[in-house]
């Protein structure tokens, strides 16, 4: 095995030591799981008209995740590694009928993967050439959802494979950016570029211990969250028979029994159960689809925010200093005002507010409201030129919830607990719910956690009780400001109680929601 596997299998008692395990370790484990495992799926076999490779995906990650209706089940990948993947199910054949849309280099590096796509698909679209953002390391995947629809246009009549790097790391949110870990070097590989950055992958970082487990399988569920709304999207924009799998998976420091070793990452040839179970997503192109069908796409994205920086809070562009893709337009509209209430919770506040300023919408203005009494949040607010107000002692949730609504400005304001995070389109997403009928006051959509993901029932519409507002966490609200003035000064509640303010704006309004998972909620 080469030294690169030897650097993913770490012995039980001694996972931080430099010693490997050895070879003979190695070879039985090797041995042992390609006999327990069957050889896998050939995907080129299966019944497709579009297939969506999550890259690194583990089928039970995706199981607890996944939201997207469809008919789910586990497959059997043929690999535990993308050049494996390429090279067992491409490998010496050809597929005029098929087009290969990817976000993933590696095919253009000879030392990583010996196969030759260009010979295999009727074409082959890199759109790491173009989109790649040099800032993440990465493709976004918002790019790729761009360029499957774009490659579906110009090719109606053929099989199309999309190939995004999520859930893959590098992690791409604003929980998984603070883990310090490094990008992906293959597009500088597969241009013949040099670099004297290292690769350091988060493998071995978890591996030497510098993270534990559970940071890094949060940052990891929260790329396949971020990635799942653009296959929705591809979902709703193609009728036809979508199929949605992966390479491979992860091993997060699991034991892998019978062996007294833990394996980091996807080290080739161990076909343990976390690496080659990969989910198997089938969507028909007749389903009942339960979005609007006005909702604009990745695609064909709306007209531009004028660049004009920031001022006062408010966010009119993306932060100059992030690369956008070149399908990365903001969404312009109203201005939304993010109302953020924190008490003695400033990493968390941190995560929250990077979430507000990934958003493909603009402009925003940010307002975080410090119930801490102490001015503990004063410091965080002042780092991403957010606007600041201080309680001079605590006086609770909503009190705090008032204050910052108070000083909004913004024609719709979003309430944000400090623990939960927004997914880039959730403002874009939401606000022509409410800008295209009046009588709209409130717009909501699901939420992700730890737990898995919750959806409102598309029926529920215009009555707010017919979905129970315990389901329906603040966090996923966005409020027409005119509502939220009728209820100034918000009712105080005890603690974290905000169950009342869940139903009482949708008692003077309809309201409208979105079957996406739009908000990762906190576990506090």
């Amino acid at each position: 095995m080469n030294k690169k596997t030897r650097r993913r299998i770490r012995p039980l008692g001694i996972d931080y030591l430099p010693r490997p395990v050895g070879i003979g370790t190695q070879l039985a484990m090797k041995t042992y799981f390609s006999w327990r495992t069957p050889p896998g799926c050939d995907v080129m076999a299966e019944e497709w008209d579009l297939l969506v490779v999550l890259d690194g995906c583990r089928f039970d990650m995706f199981e607890r995740q996944n939201w997207i209706d469809g008919d789910l089940s586990a497959r059997t990948s043929v690999a535990t590694a993308t050049p494996e993947f390429l090279e067992r199910t491409f490998g010496g054949k050809t597929y005029d009928d098929a087009v290969y849309v990817t976000a993933n280099p590696m095919h253009r590096i000879d030392d990583w993967c010996s196969v030759d796509l260009d010979d295999v698909f009727h074409d082959v679209i890199d759109v790491w050439e173009t989109d790649w953002d040099d800032d993440l390391g990465t493709l976004p995947p918002a790019a790729m959802a761009a360029a499957t629809e774009a490659a579906r246009d110009r090719y109606p009549d053929r099989r199309i494979i999309t190939h995004f790097v999520q859930p893959h790391y590098p992690f791409i949110g604003p929980l998984g950016k603070r883990l310090d870990h490094g990008r992906m070097r293959g597009k500088q590989r597969a241009k013949g570029e040099n670099s004297d950055e290292e690769e350091k992958p988060i493998w071995d970082a978890l591996r030497d211990g510098t993270y534990s487990a559970e940071p890094v399988r949060q940052a990891y569920e929260e790329n396949l969250w971020l990635v799942l709304p653009y296959v929705r999207e591809l979902v709703d924009a193609l009728d036809e028979t979508i199929v949605v799998t992966s390479d491979h998976g992860n091993h997060i420091g699991e034991v892998v029994t019978p062996f007294p070793v833990r394996l980091f990452g996807h080290p080739p040839g161990i076909r343990t159960p976390a690496l080659v179970n990969v989910p198997w997503l089938t969507v028909t192109g007749d389903r009942t689809k339960p979005h609007p069908p006005e909702r604009e796409s990745a695609s064909h994205p709306p007209e531009e925010a004028p660049a004009s920086g920031t001022d006062g809070g408010v966010r009119e562009t993306p932060r100059s200093g992030d690369a956008e893709p070149s399908d990365s337009r903001v969404r312009s509209g109203p201005l939304v005002s993010v109302v953020i209430p924190t008490d003695h919770r400033n990493e968390r506040l941190a995560t929250a507010i990077e979430s507000v300023l990934d958003q493909r919408y603009a402009p925003v203005e940010i307002i975080v409201v410090d119930d801490s009494g102490t001015g503990n949040a004063r410091a965080v607010a002042e780092r991403y030129d957010a606007e600041y107000v201080e309680h001079p002692e605590r006086r609770g949730a909503d009190r705090a919830r008032t204050s910052g609504i108070e000083v909004a400005d913004g024609k719709y304001v979003q309430l944000l607990d400090d623990d939960d995070r927004l997914h880039p389109e959730k403002l874009s997403s939401q606000v022509p719910l409410l800008e295209r009928d009046p009588d709209v006051g409130v717009a909501f959509c699901g939420y992700a956690s730890d737990e898995g993901a919750r959806l409102p029932d598309p029926a529920a519409r215009g009555d707010a009780l017919r979905f129970g507002p315990t389901d329906r966490p603040i966090s996923t609200m966005l409020i027409s400001a005119s509502v939220l003035d009728d209820l100034l000064p918000l009712r105080d509640r005890t603690g974290a109680d905000d169950g009342g303010l869940r139903i009482e704006p949708d008692t003077g309004c309809e309201f409208d929601s979105l079957a996406d998972a739009l908000v990762y909620k906190g576990d506090a």
